[in-house]
């Protein structure tokens, strides 16, 4: 019985450390994050209005359902005010375009203290808060990465890189946003 227990234990350490073949990098969705003070900033990315799931530039002027829109991608993420005291979304910029707020969102970008905030696409069924981006010279590239900034009322700036996903490679972001 000992023999048989140490030789579990030696089969067990076999594959432990660097440059093994049981130590296999697993993909996983990259999507962007940062931190400006007390503000969390998750899951950023950028989708393309109206892009095709199989990895096509955006149509500038379109959503899915073929009416005209002045958003050729929305801004997706979720920040988190894990402060005392409520801050606000100043500002949001991006190379070359403007991101401005869109859907059944507030006019302010309040972010409530101990709260989270989440902003989706509404191609892919959000109904909450939406953050557009327009005026791009030059339509997004599924699969490139982006610089996006925010800026906080209290908490500062944060620059984090947003990859351009179509809204199928991650899934939709159906669940509506609350903002106080």
């Amino acid at each position: 019985m000992a023999l048989v227990a140490a030789v579990s234990v030696a089969a067990a350490g076999c594959g432990a450390g660097r440059n093994n073949e049981t130590n296999k990098e697993r993909s996983t969705p990259f999507s962007g994050s940062g931190d400006a003070g007390a503000i969390a900033v998750r899951a950023v990315r950028l989708v393309p209005a109206g892009a095709a799931s199989s990895g096509a530039a955006a149509t500038p002027g379109t959503v899915n359902s073929g009416t005209p829109s002045t958003a050729q991608a929305y801004l997706t993420l979720t920040i988190v005010n894990t402060g005392q005291n409520d801050d606000a979304l100043t500002n949001a910029t991006i190379p070359g375009g403007q991101i401005a707020p869109s859907g059944a969102g507030p006019s302010s970008l309040a972010l409530p203290a101990q709260g989270t905030v989440q902003f989706g696409d509404p191609d892919t069924g959000s109904t909450g808060a939406a953050l557009a981006v327009s005026g791009l010279s030059t339509p997004l590239l599924v699969g490139t990465v982006t610089r996006v900034t925010l800026t906080f009322q209290s908490g500062g700036s944060v620059t984090v890189q947003a990859p351009v996903m179509s809204a199928g490679s991650y899934g939709g972001t159906g669940a509506t946003a609350t903002v106080s």
